[in-house]
């Protein structure tokens, strides 16, 4: 995301929602990701941030690293039964701040439904 001032555009570093949620984001196998902001007013948005991880060969260990069975992921077996997927799902609202950042107000589970 972008901020512009005086006809340049400065860099605004958005939060991890990941890390907002104290999880990680699980990156393995095929793995698809989107962002989503909407604006509310002019300092406000709302972060949408949803991951998806296909293929994944073994979870053994993982559920506790990852917090995957928190309520910001679901968990699947795939057709076969030796793989799984993982959807990562969180939506925060967020507000400008000083120096080009911003700070996460509110997060909360996303819309896992994104992926079906």
């Amino acid at each position: 995301m972008y901020r512009i001032a005086n006809r340049r555009a400065h860099p605004v570093t958005l939060p991890n929602l990941g890390v907002a949620a104290k999880t990680k984001v699980l990156y393995a196998g095929r793995y698809h990701s989107f962002f989503k902001l909407k604006w509310q007013d002019t300092r406000r948005f709302v972060l949408t941030e949803s991951c998806r991880s296909e293929g994944i060969p073994d979870l053994t260990g993982v559920g506790k690293e990852f917090n995957i069975k928190g309520r910001y992921y679901q968990v699947k077996k795939d057709a076969d039964g030796s793989t799984s997927t993982v959807v990562f799902a969180a939506q925060a609202v967020c507000e400008l701040g000083p120096g080009d950042t911003c700070r996460v107000l509110s997060i909360k589970p996303g819309n896992f439904s994104l992926w079906k």
